[in-house]
């Protein structure tokens, strides 16, 4: 006669089935580090394709960055915390007068302006430029958009309104 309880157990202990729940949490969890560890490397991406525009610009914008007397600013951190599509490229320049945020994205290339009062407070130069003229009594004007691949449009454009913008730069401190 055996008796059941000096029985010994011979095969293995099945593991516990896990639930969808905790397959799809488990899942969650592993590509949300994918994309962390990925986003050190997009961060790169994203300086280097910025160092390689505002060198672009300071060739192809001669105004800016000789009479203007502009220079590269470096780009704040918070710059790289948002998300960029990937041909977007930013350059910051200062001037004695105001600072310029240039944008290139999607083929298009967005110029805003802020006051050295208020760094980071960006308008686009043709708001500006529309406020000053109303300001003064003048019609609005339909300001050109420029594209990224021709920047002598925007150089131009800069050169022919800088007074103006300066101007209203000036006068929005006030």
């Amino acid at each position: 006669m055996s008796d059941m309880s000096t029985r010994y157990i011979t095969h293995r202990r099945r593991k516990p089935r896990r639930s969808l729940l905790s397959l799809v949490v488990d899942a969650a969890v592993q590509a949300s580090t994918w994309i962390d560890e990925k986003s050190g490397s997009a961060r790169r991406l994203s300086q280097r394709s910025d160092r390689e525009f505002a060198e672009t610009l300071s060739h192809l914008l001669p105004f800016v960055f000789g009479k203007a007397n502009g220079s590269i600013e470096q780009l704040p951190a918070s710059e790289y915390k948002s998300k960029r599509f990937l041909d977007d490229a930013r350059a910051i320049v200062h001037t004695p007068q105001l600072r310029l945020h240039f944008q290139k994205v999607r083929g298009q290339l967005e110029v805003e302006a802020a006051s050295l009062k208020r760094p980071f407070e960006w308008e686009d130069v043709s708001t500006i430029l529309n406020w000053l003229d109303t300001r003064q009594g003048l019609p609005r004007q339909l300001y050109p958009n420029f594209s990224d691949d021709r920047l002598q449009p925007a150089d131009d454009f800069l050169r022919t309104n800088w007074t103006r913008l300066c101007e209203a730069m000036e006068a929005q401190e006030d």
